[in-house]
């Protein structure tokens, strides 16, 4: 679901959102001022899943590389003789919104020893007013 609609630019615009061409026009100027926004900041602001970092020192927290609110992780770590990597089980796991993770179990050092899948960004619902009204 994109984080702005038709609705949310038709104040600002002069743009007939009633017709398909306006529609279109309409579209490709969300995409490009959020497109131009993220590049400028680094990273995705619409929420998605399944993001990917990796870690090579597993002591202390670690820190994701997102600037964007972060609403789920998973660690898991090398397994060298399976060539695979485990899950770490979620209790052992907390983190925060702003993307730091901590947790209870020892994790390896190594290169990638920990991967970690996240879940960051906003939804339509939960993008800031400032953030919507820039876009």
């Amino acid at each position: 679901m994109a984080l702005l609609t038709y609705t949310d630019i038709q104040s600002a615009l002069n743009i007939d959102l009633t017709s398909p061409n306006g529609q279109t026009v309409a579209t490709d100027l969300i995409a490009a001022a959020t497109g131009w926004v993220e590049k400028q900041v680094g990273y995705p602001l619409e929420q998605a899943a399944n993001q990917t970092a990796y870690f090579e020192d597993g002591c202390g927290p670690l820190f994701l590389p997102t600037k964007a609110p972060v609403s789920a992780v998973a660690l898991s770590t090398y397994n060298s003789v399976t060539q695979a990597y485990d899950s770490v089980d979620a209790a052992h796991v907390r983190f925060s919104n702003s993307g730091e993770v901590v947790t209870d179990v020892w994790l390896p050092d190594g290169f990638q020893a920990v991967k970690a899948l996240y879940t960051a960004g906003w939804t339509a619902e939960t993008l800031p007013a400032d953030l919507r009204q820039a876009l």
